[in-house]
């Protein structure tokens, strides 16, 4: 969190470039999305998930300066409007608060799961955000990149895990 701070006290600074410009949140995010989709048994999947929640929290508080700049940048300065971003943060938000064990104890399992699924329309909403928001075009390639590599990957797995059951019934 002190990072964070910093970043959002230092925007100007090109050291906190990467994390006010999101960067940093997107690269623990892309990870957390990545990390369900490889090999159940692959060891960089076993190393991903043991840190899943990990990369969740600390990619949740570094988007926060980013999301906050712009936010505050809109209200204030007649900054850009990007429903698409502020939609992704606020899903964003009960997937942080739910990721503590202290409040996750107090769910029920299939209800923490189901909420956790939110996750998905959260990384949507960012990829359409980034997709209208992008300030370089490199970083657009590289998204669009990531995000191809993301979905195939995701395909291929729930594939494998549903047409099994598809040939069975």
């Amino acid at each position: 969190m002190l990072v964070s701070a910093l970043a959002i006290l230092l925007n100007s600074n090109p050291i906190s470039t990467p994390i006010m410009q999101g960067y940093i949140g997107l690269a623990l995010f892309f990870l957390v999305m990545i990390a369900s989709s490889l090999k159940p048994k692959s060891n960089i999947r076993k190393k991903l998930m043991g840190l899943r929640k990990h990369y969740s929290v600390l990619g949740f508080i570094t988007i926060t300066p980013h999301a906050l700049y712009y936010f505050f940048d809109f209200l204030f300065n007649d900054g850009v409007f990007t429903p698409f971003g502020i939609l992704a943060y606020l899903i964003m938000i009960p997937l942080f608060i739910t990721s503590f064990i202290t409040i996750r104890k107090k769910m029920k399992p299939k209800h923490w799961k189901n909420l956790q699924r939110l996750a998905y329309i959260s990384y949507f909403l960012l990829l359409i955000h980034l997709l209208l928001h992008y300030t370089q075009r490199l970083n657009l390639m590289a998204f669009i990149a990531l995000a191809l590599v993301y979905s195939v990957i995701k395909l291929k797995h729930l594939l494998k895990k549903r047409l099994p059951k598809l040939k069975k019934a």
